[in-house]
Formats: C-alpha cells, structure tokens, sequence
C-alpha cells in the first residue's frame, strides 16, 4: 500500500492484482496435481478487493437517496462499540447492511429523514428478530428478483445449521456468508437482543423527556457486572480518549496539521487496539475480550466454560494451564493468576490496575 498526505488527511492506497485470489486458491495435491480451493488467505482477499467495492457503491447510493442513513450508521456503530462489542465482535459492513435494510424493506413503515427514529428501530430489530429463523435481505435497487428471493430463502432453510447465525443476504452475496462468517457469534447476538431491549426501553419512556440528553448517554455505558475480569487502561495513553462517551474537556481537541508538508504524521497508532489485538492472538482458547474502540478505557474480559475445565496432562494442552494431583492422576487446570499476571505484562506502561470480580478475586 501507499499512503498519501492530504490537507491534514492520509489516505491509503493499495494495490489490487485480480489474479492474487486465484493464486491463492491455488495448491498441490499429493501427486503432483494442481487444484483450487477457498483458503484464509483467498477469502480475506476476496472479501475486500472484489466485495467491499461492490458494496461500498451500493451503501453510498442509499445513502445518496437516503442522507439519515449516514447518521443512523454512525449512531449504531457507536451504540454497538460502547457496549463494548467492537468489530472484531459485530463487523462494522454488517452494521452498515442491517441499517440499510430499515431504508430498504421498512415495512410496515417507512422510511424517515430523522435519524433518532431511525435508530430506534435498528434497536427493535436487534431486539425483536429472531435471526436464527429470519434471513435479513438487502435487496439493493431491487436487483434481486422474486426468483432470487425464492432461492435465497430455500437456501437459508436448507442449509441453516451450516449458515452462521446472522445471515444477510445481497446481491453480490447470496450465500449470505461473506460478512457474518466469523462473527457475531450465537451468544453476541443474544447479547444484543437483550441489550438492545434494554436501551430501547429506556429511549422510548424518556423520549420526550427534558433531560433527553443526559438519558441518552445512559444507554452509551456498558453494564460491567458479566465480566470475570475488567483492565482498566491508562487515560492519558490512549489515542482516541477525546472520542469517549463521558470525555470532558474545557478546550475543545483540535487537529494539528503539521508544518513540515513533505512529513506524514503517525497513523493507525492505537495501543489500545494494539494490546487487544495481542490479548486475543494469544488468549482467544480461553477468553473473550470487549473494548469500547472509540476512547474506552476498559477492556472487559469473559473467560470461556471450557478454560476452567481440568485436563489430562499432556505436553500440548501446557499452555496456560498448571498441574494439579487428584488422587494418582496428573491433571492439567486453568492457571488463572499467571493468566492476569500476563495481562499486566503485556500492558506494561499502558494496564493501570485489573479488577477481577468477586467469585475470582477470592482465588487470587
């Protein structure tokens, strides 16, 4: 990629080869042959340069039609992020096209030009859809034809077990897969409903409150209490605190451009995302990890039913884990204080303390 500097903007270039994904695809079989076939690599390639595309121009023309619907993105986005369900949990194209299907089948109402309705309903429909039994269709400029809608459907009742649990469906994605493969998983999404519910309960009896202000904030703070451990970060190490819900600053933050043109400033420098980033490479067997992208200073860390679960001992499940005796037999269990102790390590300058909660602060 190249990056270009802008009037105080960088934007980055990258260039696309056509023929990667094939080449991707591409192996050896055992005697000598060569065949195709979907890997990581050629997915990951595919999904950007030949999808995202496609539909970024579908989005942009909505959006065009519909100017609310830039706004409701950005609210939802931000809603889903203070609950501390960042990208890596609710990929943000998917986002995008659950919005854009309120615009597009708003049935049995229509679409509106105030974004706070708008956003509302993206609440009812995360709170009232059950996703496991309703495929999402966004049929972009009614390009997808009764015909479609006929196989898109049989596809999903068909094939359900093997389809993730949020499938959206395009025209440049039948298979309904391409966004939503890797997440949001099955407890997220019931995570979602739940909260969604929530926060709408709270927005619809206060709507024509005084204090609507103060009230909406309140559906932008997480409840904490489900998670096992909370990392608390250091505020005045963190890139984006100026975009937190409860910032508070009497100067308003300003962008700097700097003096010196032919010197592009430092960009796509989050510790923050990088030490989560670290966390889930190398904790992701035994724990989940929640952060709020947009200036949060806490990472909420939810270990997984099966972590705790004591093993035989072998050499390969090691990691993590410390041997204890139960009568003759050498097992293998979760070794939760060296598992925080690596927390703090890996966030040295950057973790200001760990707070675990009550049924494991006692272990420690």
């Amino acid at each position: 990629h190249i990056d270009v500097f802008k009037e105080g903007f960088v934007f980055r270039l990258r260039v696309v080869y056509p023929r990667e994904v094939v080449l991707l695809k591409e192996c050896k079989t055992p005697d000598g042959k060569t065949s195709y076939r979907d890997t990581p690599e050629s997915l990951q390639l595919e999904k950007y340069t030949l999808h995202l595309p496609k539909l970024t121009g579908a989005l942009h023309g909505l959006q065009q039609q519909w100017p609310s619907m830039g706004v409701v993105c950005r609210l939802a986005k931000r809603w889903l992020s203070s609950q501390l369900l960042d990208n890596a949990h609710v990929p943000d194209v998917a986002t995008e096209l659950l919005v854009a299907s309120l615009f597009l089948s708003p049935e049995p109402f229509r679409p509106l030009a105030q974004p706070q309705p708008m956003f509302l309903r993206f609440l009812h429909l995360l709170a009232h859809t059950n996703f496991h039994l309703e495929p999402v269709v966004v049929n972009f400029n009614g390009n997808l034809k009764r015909e479609d809608l006929i196989e898109i459907e049989s596809h999903f009742r068909s094939e359900r077990t093997a389809l993730p649990p949020l499938y959206i469906a395009t025209q440049y994605d039948k298979s309904g897969s391409v966004w939503t493969r890797e997440a949001p998983t099955l407890p997220v999404l019931v995570r979602l409903a739940s909260l969604a519910s929530q926060s709408l309960t709270v927005l619809e009896k206060n709507f024509l409150s005084s204090a609507l202000n103060h009230i909406c904030k309140v559906v932008f703070r997480p409840p904490l209490e489900l998670y096992d451990a909370l990392i608390q970060l250091k505020p005045m190490q963190l890139s984006r605190l100026s975009q937190g819900v409860d910032f508070t600053q009497k100067t308003p933050v300003q962008v700097k451009v700097p003096k010196v043109r032919r010197k592009i400033p430092i960009t796509g420098f989050d510790p923050a995302e990088l030490y989560l980033r670290e966390l889930r490479e190398s904790y992701s067997d035994f724990a989940l990890f929640f952060h709020d992208t947009y200036g949060g200073r806490t990472i909420g860390v939810l270990f997984k039913p099966s972590a705790f679960e004591t093993h035989e001992f072998k050499v390969s499940q090691v990691n993590c884990r410390k041997p204890v005796k139960e009568g003759k037999k050498d097992l293998l269990t979760l070794n939760f204080d060296a598992i925080i102790e690596d927390f703090y390590i890996l966030g040295t300058s950057l973790v200001k303390t760990i707070h675990l909660s009550p049924k494991h602060s006692q272990k420690m």
